[in-house]
């Protein structure tokens, strides 16, 4: 149930059950915050982390002291603004929780906003153990952040594109290998422009935002982008793609692109690189405009020129290799040979690594900051290690998975965890999140003080 407090919308049901879940004394709180100055609605997964490094096992806990329960009214606080249990206005002072119980003390807890300091946010906690009582004084500012997904997904996670219309879906192979329900959709994908959603490639940038071009036959083809706010883990809900702009590259022919994966190793951070199908070509996209510009011509070591040289899929592995899946009767595992090392438009070796008799039709493959490389085909899900990989490797398959997969990749900022929830995705594609400035215990009752 929710009631009004002075403007705000409060949830009577605060998190103390939530803080029983937590074993790492952190607790994930993912959620929205609203303030009137200068901030829209925001999404706000973040993590917050006790200062006293206190681990929440719930109201069977009795050994609380009295600062370890005014922490809890902090995380009790940011977990209900982040998850828009709380509105916060431009001006507010009110208690939003008053002797919530825990173990066997409680806490109070005040939250104070000014129009003179926006994006500022005061929380003043009391705990209490019987006549004991201790406070924490805490303010946290609203800053610029990069954006990621909204919601925890578990490791081992491929985001695809599949099916007609073309949907949007994760699939855990962890959760495949431990006997779970694995494959899930995300939406269906609608265009910004209202065009037609043909998606070629799957590109997950550092942030979460998903990038892939649209296939316009007769026309040049165009980047697209899907912002991490996108991402509810909701089907029933569509998936908005934002047209960035024309990649200049036809949507048929040589050119063609049927590949993209980022890469930072020897180049300008986050280079978005698409490879052409036929044509031996690779190009960086500009993710404001979309214009591809040529950065290497591909030369095949052992081969002639006139023979056929299809790349069916690129994708960056360990070291900041780039790897590319050769079409054919027995797809081919091929390595950039020093475009890691060199950037722009020269020619560049491409070196034989394995054939791959396992894969079969329309075969994919993504690289995964574990060092391996997953790939998909028409059948089945595989994992090749390019470092062992010599003359021929049969792909084993990790799972079943019949469909017509247009694009894979994975969201290395978390799967690698340098991205966590504590990041805030704005759904105005504003993009902010919380961090405190200051922390400070104070004895006494400092929530119950006007």
């Amino acid at each position: 149930m929710r009631r009004n407090i002075f403007g705000w919308n409060i949830f009577s049901s605060a998190v103390r059950e939530r803080l029983g879940k937590n074993t790492r004394g952190a607790t994930v709180l993912p959620g929205v915050i609203m303030a009137t100055v200068g901030l829209v609605l925001l999404q706000v997964p973040m993590m917050f982390r006790s200062h006293s490094s206190e681990k929440f096992h719930g109201a069977s806990r009795t050994a609380y002291s009295a600062q370890c329960l005014a922490e809890a009214g902090v995380a009790a606080a940011v977990a209900d603004i982040g998850r828009n249990a709380i509105l916060l206005g431009a001006d507010g002072d009110t208690l939003a929780y008053t002797n919530s119980g825990l173990g066997r003390g409680s806490y109070s807890t005040r939250i104070r906003t000014r129009s003179t300091q926006p994006g500022i946010v005061e929380v003043l906690s009391t705990g209490r153990v019987g006549a004991s009582s201790q406070s924490i004084r805490a303010q946290m500012a609203v800053v610029k952040t990069p954006a990621t997904i909204p919601f925890e997904t578990p490791r081992l996670s491929a985001w695809v594109f599949r099916g007609t219309p073309s949907a949007l879906y994760f699939q855990s192979l962890s959760e495949k290998a431990a006997g779970l329900s694995w494959i899930h959709p995300e939406g269906i994908l609608v265009s910004s422009h209202s065009d037609p959603i043909h998606p070629i490639g799957l590109a997950m940038a550092i942030d979460g935002s998903i990038y892939f071009v649209n296939s316009k036959p007769g026309s040049p083809c165009d980047l697209y982008r899907i912002p991490g706010s996108e991402l509810d883990a909701n089907p029933a809900t569509p998936v908005h793609a934002m047209r960035i702009g024309s990649t200049g590259i036809s949507s048929i022919g040589e050119d063609e692109i049927r590949s993209l994966t980022f890469s930072d190793r020897g180049a300008p951070s986050a280079v978005l690189l698409a490879a052409s199908w036929m044509s031996r070509k690779v190009y960086a996209l500009n993710v404001e405009s979309g214009a591809a510009t040529l950065v290497s011509e591909l030369v095949p070591r052992g081969l002639i020129p006139s023979e056929p040289f299809k790349i069916r899929s690129l994708a960056a592995g360990p070291e900041g290799k780039l790897f590319a899946l050769r079409e054919g009767k027995v797809p081919e595992l091929w390595q950039l040979e020093s475009f890691p090392n060199r950037y722009g438009t020269h020619f560049d070796s491409i070196i034989f690594i394995s054939k791959l008799p396992g894969l079969g039709k329309n075969p994919l493959i993504a690289g995964h900051p574990n060092g391996l490389l997953y790939a998909v085909d028409a059948a089945h899900w595989f994992q090749l290690n390019p470092k062992s990989a010599t003359n021929t490797v049969r792909a084993h398959p990790l799972a079943e998975d019949s469909s017509d997969i247009t694009g894979i990749g994975f969201f290395t900022g978390r799967e690698s965890g340098q991205a966590s929830d504590k990041f805030l995705t704005a759904m105005s594609g504003m993009e902010l999140k919380l961090k405190v400035i200051t922390w400070e215990a104070v004895p006494g009752d400092l929530a119950s003080a006007r």
